[in-house]
């Protein structure tokens, strides 16, 4: 008899902890099941919907009739009205109520969690992602005649173009009766060759669609209004939850008079994510939705004060991001009466939330104006989840007082007891409606916490996220032991100068190192403040708050603040992503510039900087010394083709001959010495000279002949086309090189593969940095991870190589800092989960501590396009 009514208890418990984690009946049921067998549908739904009430009562038994009429006693002629008349969600949970709606719905194959056609520069993929089969991919590739469709291992031949194969196909899906999709996703690379065609494809099928199809979430990258339009216009009005759009129309606004169907569509969404569209449309059309971004074409001060009016009173408001050209002080006057959250920066405010207790709305304004909603950090409710946070750091409630006290200076020890006793007891409730999950992490996805309590030792009561920013010092050597300064001095001069060009003096340089120095690590492009350090490693003038993965923290240490108390940290934090435990390493990180190579096959040998660099006519060749000497020759062109070449502390000398020829023979010459070591190699030009092509060419040809590979330690590429880049990396010893820097135009319509060269393979294991931001690559971030810097345009990004890249940067001992540009989108950052949020209004910013001893905190920035990491180092007692 115990025992049954343990397992009613339990199985009660189990229901309240799925109603809390926000999973559906469904998911509860399907998970339960294990354990109890006999857990039905109804029994569920009952208890849930007890909860949905405020009423967490598991004691008080839930009436619910398993024997009276229900849906098996439904007429079949009914079940599929039924089916045909609700959306994807309920579709999908009908599945499990009744036998006979399984197979309706099995039978009609018309559940699609997901159809994604995605145009890429080797074809089409067609995707379908059918609840009751499985998934199914076609893809259809482009030939001289035609084209190739791939169905599995069936492959036919077509004389249509790809993109007529693939969209024929997808309209025989969309035109049948009655179909829902949980999510539809269009995505074209702006760079294919063949966009226009395969959008203009793609609004002939959908005008010819004859009924409009259910989509629940929208995803599309597109290239005009016009093609928003027809997207929207084939979807069924009401269907639609959320929406993410981009396009690069920069001709005109989207306006209300575009479509009949943009209004409807617009009052029915509950988030409408629209960060590169212009939109022409009233922000009253927008105050109903839970989250909204996007580019306005002319804010009006009006329209904005209402807007703002509007979303402090919306129960459901989550975050408004306003992007687009406006005076600040205008928006700061339509945006009053307000509160101002610190006496620092007077663009911060915040209003509290009519309808939401302990609840504010946080402004901010930078290139957009950001509106997201906080907990307030002097509620109650803030209060209860700071001691939950102490709760699961195993901090005794005589320290938790201390901790609060001045921030609450009412709270007691027995109101802490008390509270950690709920806790023990698995009852996470803290307030009205407000919960913690099973990780520590607020469920209500609205609450921000505060990154600090605030600490005595802070002073004129500035927010300790922005005291004193300035640049971290870093002392390590290059092999983690003793301090480097990486400055290299030369005391011999490998190449002297003659007249019309160079001579080797074989004499070996001898490399003296300073040890007295640290470099600093560049902070420069880190969007957001850190703490402020002296002489090396110094304790931080602050400490961070808990962070709210405080799930993984095991034991203690002591983190000792000047004028505060003792703040516990792990000894050996562990992060947690998916099923991987990855430890984090405690070494300290080594610095940001690594010197040249020492042990290049025994010796240094002769070392040189060379640069070669195409202007206006005009070719410079630069070569600098380790002792910082220089020489500098410029080729320029006259008429006649002839070439006038003036080289340092020589006089100027006239020669018949191209000037491009007569820069590039005396380059050649340098890159044939025998032996010689280069420091950097830099080969770039002017975008739009118009020798820039034969340049280039000459350039490939000039290293495809060199018979001997190169010793190069850092290189610089100006490309226009990524085939320039190959013979250059083809003739450079894999090893030696550590930075390589790819630049090009920002409209060059190719990607890089990392199978395009197999020198491209073979060096990235070996490199340290690696920027190319204005080149998109499809490379894996798992390849990127042992970089110290890098900065790149990945095409996609998948949620589970962001979770890699994470955990591997959190664990690299070298990692400094990374910018990844590319359609970030927040279910993206969500991957990164859990971390540190510095900056209480501004949720795009978060960090993560990797170290105990020196401690290494990551930190994080994302806008909708690039993705930030930096590292910066605190030191723990």
């Amino acid at each position: 008899m115990q025992n049954a009514v343990e397992d009613v208890v339990h199985r009660r418990h189990g229901i309240l902890l799925y109603f809390q984690l926000q999973h559906d009946v469904l998911r509860t049921v399907t998970d339960l099941k294990n354990v109890f067998p006999d857990v039905t549908f109804s029994e569920v739904d009952a208890w849930f919907t007890r909860f949905r009430s405020g009423n967490n009562d598991i004691v008080t038994p839930v009436v619910f009739n398993e024997g009276a009429p229900g849906m098996a006693d439904i007429p079949v002629h009914l079940k599929r009205k039924i089916t045909e008349n609700v959306g994807y969600t309920e579709q999908k949970a009908l599945l499990t109520v009744n036998s006979t709606f399984r197979e309706i719905l099995k039978a009609d194959r018309r559940i699609f969690k997901e159809i994604a056609v995605r145009h890429g520069m080797n074809g089409i993929s067609l995707l379908f992602r059918v609840e009751t089969v499985g998934v199914k991919e076609s893809k259809f590739f482009k030939k001289s005649e035609g084209s190739e469709i791939h169905n599995g291992n069936i492959v036919t031949v077509s004389t249509h173009p790809y993109y007529v194969e693939a969209w024929n196909q997808l309209a025989k899906v969309l035109s049948k009766d009655f179909i829902k999709v949980n999510e539809w996703v269009i995505d074209v690379e702006k760079e294919q060759q063949d966009r226009e065609l395969f959008l203009l494809e793609m609004k002939k099928c959908l005008a010819s669609l004859k009924n409009k199809i259910h989509v629940e979430v929208l995803e599309a990258s597109l290239k005009t209004n016009e093609d928003v339009v027809a997207v929207l216009e084939a979807i069924k009005v009401g269907s639609i939850r959320k929406s993410t759009l981009n396009t690069d129309e920069k001709d005109g606004p989207l306006r209300l008079d575009d479509s009949l169907q943009l209004s409807p569509h617009l009052s029915s969404m509950k988030e409408a994510k629209w960060s590169r569209v212009i939109l022409d449309i009233p922000l009253s059309y927008m105050t109903h939705l839970a989250r909204f971004a996007a580019e306005i074409y002319n804010l009006d001060l009006e329209d904005l004060m209402e807007y703002k009016n509007k979303i402090i009173a919306a129960p459901n408001f989550k975050y408004g991001t306003l992007y687009g050209t406006y005076l600040r002080e205008d928006v700061l006057t339509a945006l009053q009466p307000f509160q101002q959250e610190n006496n620092i920066d007077e663009t911060v405010g915040s209003w509290p939330h009519a309808s939401l207790a302990d609840h504010k709305v946080i402004f901010k304004l930078e290139r957009s104006i950001l509106m997201p909603v906080i907990l307030d950090p002097t509620s109650q409710n803030y209060k209860r989840t700071a001691i939950h946070c102490f709760f699961k750091a195993g901090i005794e409630a005589s320290d938790v007082v201390t901790k609060l006290e001045e921030t609450f200076p009412a709270t007691t020890a027995q109101e802490v007891t008390s509270w950690f006793n709920r806790f023990k007891k698995g009852n996470l409730e803290i307030g009205e409606q407000i919960s913690i999950n099973a990780s520590g992490i607020i469920i209500d996805s609205s609450i921000v916490l505060k990154r600090e309590i605030q600490d005595s030792g802070v002073a004129d009561d500035q927010p300790p996220a922005r005291v004193n920013p300035a640049d971290v010092k870093r002392e390590v050597e290059e092999d983690g032991t003793r301090p480097n300064n990486q400055q290299l001095v030369f005391r011999s001069n490998p190449m002297q100068q003659t007249k019309g060009g160079f001579q080797l003096n074989q004499s070996p340089p001898i490399v003296q190192r300073f040890q007295d120095q640290a470099p600093m690590i560049p902070m420069h492009r880190f969007p957001f403040p850190i703490p402020m350090f002296t002489n090396g490693w110094q304790r931080p003038m602050m400490p961070p708050f808990l962070p709210t993965d405080v799930g993984s923290l095991h034991q203690q240490g002591h983190f000792h603040i000047d004028g505060g108390s003792a703040w516990n940290w792990p000894p050996n934090r562990v992060h947690v992503m998916g099923e991987m435990q990855l430890p984090v390493p405690r070494n300290t990180p080594p610095i940001a510039k690594l010197p040249v190579e020492r042990n290049i096959e025994g010796n240094v040998g002769n070392s040189l900087s060379v640069s070669i660099r195409l202007d206006v006519d005009c070719v410079t060749l630069q070569l600098k010394r380790p002792d910082d000497s220089q020489t500098t020759m410029d080729f320029t062109k006259r008429a006649g083709n002839r070439c006038e070449i003036d080289i340092t502390g020589t006089p100027t000398n006239i020669v018949r001959n191209w000037y491009i020829a007569e820069a590039l023979r005396e380059f050649k010459k340098i890159l044939r010495f025998n032996g010689m070591r280069f420091t950097s190699l830099a080969i770039t030009s002017a975008e739009d000279e118009r020798d820039r092509v034969a340049f280039m060419e000459i350039i490939g040809k000039t290293f495809q002949k060199l018979t001997e590979k190169l010793y190069v330690y850092e290189l610089e590429i100006d490309v226009n086309k990524k085939s320039e880049m190959f013979p250059i990396l083809e003739k450079v010893h894999v090893g030696p090189l550590k930075r390589f820097s790819l630049s090009g135009r920002s409209d060059i319509n190719e990607r890089i593969y990392l199978e395009d060269t197999p020198s491209l393979a073979l060096h990235l294991p070996h490199l340290r940095f690696l920027h190319w931001p204005n080149l998109e690559n499809d490379i894996p971030l798992q390849y990127l991870t042992d970089l110290i810097s890098y900065q790149g345009h990945q095409r996609t990004i998948s949620r589970a190589q962001a979770a890699l890249y994470k955990n591997k940067i959190c664990q690299s001992e070298q990692f400094v800092e990374s910018i990844i540009y590319g359609n970030i989108s927040e279910d993206l950052v969500a991957t990164l989960k859990p971390f540190d949020q510095p900056e209480p209004y501004d949720t795009s910013i978060g960090s993560w501590v990797t170290t105990d001893r020196h401690t290494i905190r990551i930190y994080f920035k994302f806008d909708p396009n690039a993705l930030q990491f930096q590292k910066s180092t605190f030191k723990i007692r």
